[in-house]
């Protein structure tokens, strides 16, 4: 029904009782479809019209800045919508939709396609083509993000930006705070605080993280400071560590490549290569030459010419030390030696019962060994052939060990030849420990000398490190050590049958009353192996930046004498390559640069005239000239000359030596002494 205008006003207090509406329609016809009438208490004078299915207020003469308000009974005002500078005011919570039950939001910008859109569909705020700014004047975070699930709390998709920063801070005011901080993440056990990673295939230089000092002033600045309050790495590096344009740290320690063994004795290394060695029931797979036979669980020598051999084949590795043993056990006369063709080297010439050794170095994958007669019409009998490889190691109950290194009494040392395993890539030799007491030890340097003051305030105050390669199968047993007067430790090697990287940085007490460093094997058993040990100044090595020092000179601790010339009495003239390594049952290394030598020699007819040449001489090779000399040439007869000096070796550590006697078998070589080493 249309409400039709009233025929009179209406006046005073209350609503008179013929009235049936307050305010009417200005349409007889009331509210009709989709057209909009105004709502008035006189006709034309208000701002509301509404159809059925459209409510308009609209000013009739001005635009008012409270065109719509809704309030509360105190007069508060809850919602004002304005005309006149059009904008709307809510005060209190706005609720679009209900729970579970949303709908999408959007607030438009000025520009095409800005806004900021709440997506009902992926529960998402979305800014699109625009920017979230915030300005924070208040003491107040910036940002805050309060992650509760096991989700990432910030993500970032980056795509499409080639040269651009994916984070970045603009010009920080910081002075004394920390622009980026990850504080107290104790919550850690096997993860990480920060992880950087590229995949790219691109070989373009370029550093994967940048750290700049750009003030040279600033002389004060670290560009990156470590702090490591355990004993564990502060940092692990794979591929090296290179300081560019500078060079690697020195080497404190000496002889640490494993390689000068004045203190040892040659120890055996696995088991017997010979077959039938002791002849029982004869000597099958055995040469037998003129003169020799198989009789009663031994070979027996009837008549034997000079120079004819027993011997076998036995596979070898290029390179190893082997010895031959033999035993002359029944004599009658001649004389006979231990032999191997390798370089054709015979041991020590028996004239009775006894022993004969030589040791020989492998040049191939298999040798003849065995024993070869002296004297032409020799008659004896020999047993017990052996042939061993051999290794230098020190495995007396005492503290002896490789040169310039101190041992327990309780563990075994024994240099270990290059190994697909047991030598790491970077040295030659590596160091074999067998301990058989807990917490043995092997260090550097000798107890006499870590405790000198002239040695300990060498290190007082100072910041040392020292790291090693290691390898070992079991586990908390492997470290290095320090001690000043304490000891200090690394962390262990994991006993992954692996090499590990091991490295302890430590700052000596400023009143050390020791200075010394090694390592220390914390269980009564269990084989490990050391590997490029350094010892430097300064909080770091790195692994792979092993250096030792150019032409390292080490001097034996005892006298190292040549297995063949020392008391070679009554030779003629001779020229012949000497391996260094073999003739000094291994105490000189494979490769050295050079020997220190002292020889004592005499000759028969020395008091002849000057123009008689006698003289004992050693040059590295063929194609170099003759350096060392010791000439007793003009003494009296038999009188001995003695020379000390240094002679240069070749490639393999080996040298040429030359004997010129004044007639047949009158020159002596009464003493030739090893005396130091010169590494290359």
């Amino acid at each position: 029904m249309a409400l039709t205008a009233p025929s009179s006003t209406l006046t005073g207090q209350t609503i008179a009782a013929s009235y049936d509406q307050v305010l009417f329609l200005d349409s007889a016809s009331g509210v009709t479809e989709a057209t909009l009438k105004i709502v008035s208490g006189t006709a034309g004078k208000t701002a509301l019209s509404i159809s059925d299915e459209h409510v308009l207020v609209k000013g009739v003469d001005t635009n008012n800045a409270a065109g719509f308000e809704v309030q509360q009974t105190d007069g508060t005002s809850i919602l004002k919508i304005a005309a006149g500078t059009p904008s709307a005011t809510l005060i209190g919570p706005l609720t679009v939709g209900a729970n579970d039950l949303g709908h999408d939001v959007i607030f438009h910008g000025n520009t095409d396609s800005s806004n900021m859109t709440w997506d009902t569909s992926e529960d998402d705020l979305v800014l699109n083509d625009a920017t979230l700014s915030i300005v924070q004047d208040d003491a107040q975070y910036g940002i805050s993000v309060d992650q509760n699930t096991n989700q990432k709390a910030i993500y970032v998709d980056h795509d499409g930006v080639t040269s651009e920063s994916s984070l970045y801070f603009a010009s920080p005011t910081t002075t004394t705070g920390t622009v980026i901080r990850v504080d107290d993440c104790d919550a850690l056990t096997t993860g990480r605080m920060m992880e950087l990673k590229s995949a790219s295939t691109s070989d373009g230089t370029r550093s994967l993280v940048q750290i700049t000092n750009d003030a040279a002033a600033a002389t004060g600045a670290t560009c990156l400071s470590i702090q490591q309050d355990s004993t564990g790495k502060a940092i692990s590096a794979t591929g090296g560590i290179v300081e560019e344009g500078g060079t690697l740290k020195e080497n404190l320690l000496t002889n640490s490549g494993f390689g000068v063994w004045g203190d040892s004795t040659l120890e055996n290394v696995g088991s017997d290569l010979v077959t039938g060695g002791a002849f029982t029931g004869g000597a099958s797979g055995w040469t037998l030459e003129t003169g020799w036979s198989a009789s009663s669980n031994h070979l027996v020598s009837t008549s034997g010419g000079f120079n004819n051999a027993a011997y076998r084949s036995i596979t070898t590795v290029a390179g190893k030390l082997y010895r031959v043993s033999i035993t002359c056990d029944g004599y009658t006369d001649g004389s006979v030696a231990a032999w191997t063709n390798a370089q054709s080297l015979i041991g020590n010439v028996l004239t009775g019962t006894g022993t004969s050794t030589v040791i020989f170095e492998a040049t191939g994958t298999s040798h003849s060994v065995g024993a070869i007669i002296k004297t032409a019409g020799s008659d004896f009998t020999a047993d017990d052939f052996t042939c061993f490889e051999v290794t230098p190691g020190c495995v007396a109950a005492d503290n002896l060990a490789f040169d310039g290194w101190v041992k327990d009494a309780t563990i075994d040392i024994h240099r270990e030849h290059n190994h697909a395993t047991y030598s790491k890539d970077g040295s030659f030799y590596s160091l074999k420990c067998t301990p058989s007491a807990a917490n043995d030890y092997v260090y550097w340097p000798d107890s006499t000398t870590a405790s000198q003051t002239q040695w300990t305030q060498r290190f007082a105050g100072r910041t040392i490190t020292i790291g090693a390669w290691i390898w070992t199968a079991t586990s908390t047993h492997v470290r290095t050590w320090a001690n000043d007067g304490s000891d200090v430790y690394s962390s262990y090697h994991t006993g992954g049958s692996g090499w590990e990287w091991i490295e302890l940085t430590h700052t000596m007490s400023s009143s050390a009353t020791y200075a010394y460093f090694g390592f220390r094997f914390t269980q009564s058993s269990g084989v490990a192996y050391i590997s490029q040990p350094m010892l430097v100044f300064g909080s770091s090595i790195g692994e792979g930046n092993y250096t030792r020092p150019q032409g390292e000179v080490v001097y034996f601790e005892k006298k190292v004498t040549s297995n063949y010339l020392h008391n070679n009495i009554g030779l003629s003239d001779e020229d012949a390559t000497l391996n260094t390594e073999a003739d000094s049952n291994g105490a000189v290394p494979k490769g050295a640069k050079g020997i220190f030598v002292l020889t004592n020699c005499g000759d028969e007819g020395s008091a002849a005239s000057a123009a008689t040449d006698t003289w004992f001489t050693m040059r590295a090779d063929g194609n170099q000239d003759w350096i060392y000399y010791n000439v007793p040439q003009g003494k009296a007869d038999d009188k001995r000359h003695i020379k000390t000096a240094w002679q240069p070796c070749n490639t393999d550590g080996d040298v040429t030596y030359g004997v010129y006697a004044s007639g047949s078998d009158t020159f002596d070589v009464v003493q030739f002494e090893y005396k130091g080493v010169q590494l290359r």
